[in-house]
């Protein structure tokens, strides 16, 4: 078994018993119907098993030096890997997904003040909790390597085209391939680094500003958008709050004089 690979296949085991809980479920009790189906324990058990088997590629990739004549060939595995978890973990919350889900934000207001209120709050949790989870896939990548040309572009054109296919929202894939390369861009433009903290921080600030000003002008140009400009522009500086909060996690500053324990 190659080195990373080992947890994969316990993945596929666990995938595997996952799947027989879920034939006998089905079996014995009435199926879900909406969010409770990606809340019942064999789904969650065949996602563990899934996101176990699909970062095989990103572990074996992790212990390895790369070659800077090489990195497109030496990392593609896992750039592919993290598309996939980021795709996996994207479908896993579908629920709260922003490309799925569109109706928090399009169409005209024809629901009530309470209604609009539950929907307004929902859709900035949704900004939130999805900024995290794109951050927070991306910054460990760019923590750990000096990406090759377009390898920012190929995690975000693949994970979020595979959420917008499955939820047939494919007036989206335009906004999804411009993000990725804006992404790309600000990747390039500032360099961040484990030597550059103030750079990584400002990246980690400007992608999911970038990707929710992106996707609310999509919107806006294509929908009706009923949500006010202060909400929606509120919320694209929450993402970015969010993920530039998240900076910390993987890059905390440093504590000068402290007292040795």
């Amino acid at each position: 078994m190659p080195a990373g690979y080992g947890l994969s296949l316990v993945g596929t085991a666990i995938f595997i018993a996952g799947g027989l809980g879920e034939v006998f479920r089905y079996t014995l009790f009435d199926i879900e119907i909406g969010v409770e189906t990606l809340f019942s324990p064999s789904h969650l058990v065949m996602m563990l098993g899934s996101i176990l088997m699909i970062t095989g590629p990103l572990r074996a990739a992790w212990g390895r030096r790369v070659d800077a004549s090489k990195r497109w060939m030496s990392l593609m595995p896992a750039l592919l890997s993290l598309a996939l978890l980021l795709a996996v973990l994207s479908f896993s919350v579908s629920y709260s997904r922003p490309l799925s889900y569109t109706i928090l934000t399009m169409g005209d207001r024809s629901f009530t003040d309470t209604q609009a209120f539950n929907y307004l709050r929902a859709g900035i949790y949704v900004i939130l909790i999805q900024s995290a989870i794109l951050m927070g896939i991306i910054l460990l990548t760019v923590r750990r390597w000096r990406l090759p040309v377009g390898g920012l572009t190929l995690i975000i054109t693949i994970a979020y085209g595979l959420t917008v296919s499955i939820h047939e929202n494919f007036f989206l894939i335009p906004f999804e391939i411009l993000a990725g390369l804006m992404a790309e861009i600000l990747y390039w433009w500032l360099n961040p680094s484990s030597r550059r903290p103030i750079t990584f921080r400002w990246f980690a600030f400007g992608v999911p500003v970038v990707f929710y000003a992106l996707y609310f002008l999509v919107l806006i140009l294509t929908n009706d958008v009923w949500w006010v400009i202060r909400a929606w522009g509120g919320a694209i500086l929450l993402a970015g709050i969010t993920g530039w909060l998240l900076s910390y996690a993987f890059m905390p500053p440093q504590i000068m004089n402290a007292a040795k324990v």
